[in-house]
């Protein structure tokens, strides 16, 4: 057996099965509802070459449901550039099954981070798992994007070149024709915010109060680092 996370859900990793579980029995039918409702659960890109996926549940439990397990390499834990390219295509396709051109939304994935995207080479596949509580919300392109970014952002990492190469990477493969930069950076700025105020809330201590102090300098200063070099991505076509 693999745990995956204890907090704030059990998920644990079985005979080749992924379990998730519950507070209550009204959580676990919403969310599996929720995913069930999903735009794609399976979509070859003939650009890339690689099957789109998105986590299929087997079976549905009072307090937990039973998933397929994603195959290959967590895009945290991969070093290959090519990889977030791959991510930036999933979400794009993601997205396309539901962008509305008048109104600029989709429906969104709500927390598309690098723990939740699986690169499988052997296979050409690429896999995303664990969307968030606002799955399914009408929403702007930018939150979701944002959420991956300031998840790369929030690594332990301060090797800005490689920040750099890797959300360029990402953003190349989403295409940046349907992204809006200012849309973008105010939701970076929210999300870099609201992760340090989770994190605080989830064991609250003046040590933790420091660490999330510490936290949130540290993610702003690599942001804006980086953000220049977002923008001239975003804005060399003109929307």
């Amino acid at each position: 057996m693999k745990v995956y996370k204890i907090s704030p859900r059990l998920v644990f990793l079985s005979n080749d099965k992924v379990y998730k579980f519950f507070n209550n029995s009204k959580e676990c039918e919403d969310e599996s509802d929720k995913i069930n409702s999903s735009p794609f659960s399976d979509y070859f890109d003939s650009d890339t070459k690689y099957n789109m996926k998105f986590v299929k549940i087997l079976h549905v439990n009072k307090y937990f449901y039973i998933m397929q397990p994603a195959k290959g390499l967590c895009l945290n834990d991969t070093k290959n550039i090519l990889d977030y390219k791959l991510a930036g295509s999933w979400l794009r396709i993601f997205h396309n099954f539901s962008y509305d051109e008048q109104s600029k939304k989709a429906f969104l994935f709500s927390d598309f981070d690098i723990s939740h995207v699986y690169v499988n080479h052997n296979e050409n596949e690429i896999t995303a798992i664990d969307p968030g509580t606002g799955f399914g919300t009408i929403g702007e392109i930018e939150n979701d994007i944002s959420r991956l970014i300031v998840s790369l952002v929030q690594t332990k990492s301060f090797n800005i070149l490689i920040l750099k190469q890797r959300i360029n990477s990402f953003l190349n493969g989403y295409k940046v024709d349907k992204i809006n930069y200012d849309k973008l950076d105010k939701y970076i700025d929210e999300r870099i915010k609201k992760n340090t105020k989770k994190m605080l809330k989830l064991n609250f201590s003046l040590k933790r109060l420091l660490i999330g102090k510490f936290f949130l300098i540290f993610s702003n200063l690599k942001y804006i680092l980086i953000k220049k070099n977002i923008k001239k991505i975003i804005n060399k076509i003109d929307h």
